[in-house]
């Protein structure tokens, strides 16, 4: 399995070509990629035929980079892979390739670790140029599961969020409107979120401007936040 495969224990130089492993099950595609890949900006160090390989020879090897050019790899599937190498050879970069787009595999494949996940049914510069910023250690990911990641970043809850003073001017329902409106929840959808209307969300807001001394939602948000860093710092 080791043969035709180059081991280095020492960390690229600038100017370098970007040092791979590529993983396929179809020995065509393995030679087609290479064919692609391999030139001045990169150096092919070893080709797996399955996911075991793959595992094995990047901790072997060491490359930057673990090409899968499908997420099936027969005895251990992409997400196997690249969760194990994150753990065993974090070094190693993992990009993998799907012929078609599949946001739910692409997102499970990029939080076990992945460096990248392109929709690639063909090589060519689009997937050059992707290797070379993953090298640099930028991730590539599609915009759709980018957006959904984000979106449910936003809306956890910030820290502090949900703690308050043992004793406080507000009361739970101030606490739980100014907790939406600092997460960022416009009042129409904090109105949802808290089964009321628009109406009683505001009346709720100016109710907490007036116990804070404040005047606007910014302020009456930013005075809250201060009673809860106190909370926290104590």
């Amino acid at each position: 399995m080791y043969e035709n495969t180059h081991v280095s224990n020492f960390p690229p130089r600038p100017g370098d070509p970007v040092r791979l492993i590529v993983a396929d099950r179809e020995p065509v595609r393995l030679r087609t990629a290479r064919q692609v890949i391999e030139g001045a900006r990169f150096r092919v160090v070893a080709e797996a035929g399955d996911g075991v390989e793959a595992v094995e020879l990047a901790r072997y090897c060491r490359p930057q980079i673990l090409l899968l050019l499908s997420p099936d790899l027969g005895r251990r599937d992409a997400v196997s892979v690249v969760g194990e190498l994150a753990r065993t050879a974090p070094g190693v970069r993992t990009v993998v390739l799907s012929a078609q787009p599949d946001p739910e595999l692409e997102e499970r494949v990029l939080l076990a670790g992945a460096s990248g996940y392109m929709t690639q049914p063909v090589f060519d510069e689009t997937l050059l140029r992707a290797l070379e910023g993953v090298a640099c250690g930028e991730v590539i990911s599609s915009r759709q599961v980018i957006d959904r990641m984000v979106h449910r970043l936003q809306a956890l809850p910030r820290a502090g969020q949900g703690i308050r003073p043992v004793r406080s001017r507000l009361s739970d329902r101030e606490w739980q409107v100014l907790d939406l409106l600092s997460a960022g929840c416009a009042p129409a959808e904090a109105a949802d979120q808290l089964g009321l209307s628009p109406d009683t969300i505001d009346s709720h807001l100016r109710s907490a401007e007036r116990k804070l001394g404040v005047r606007g939602r910014e302020a009456a948000i930013a005075a809250a936040g201060d009673l809860i860093d106190a909370v926290l710092a104590s």
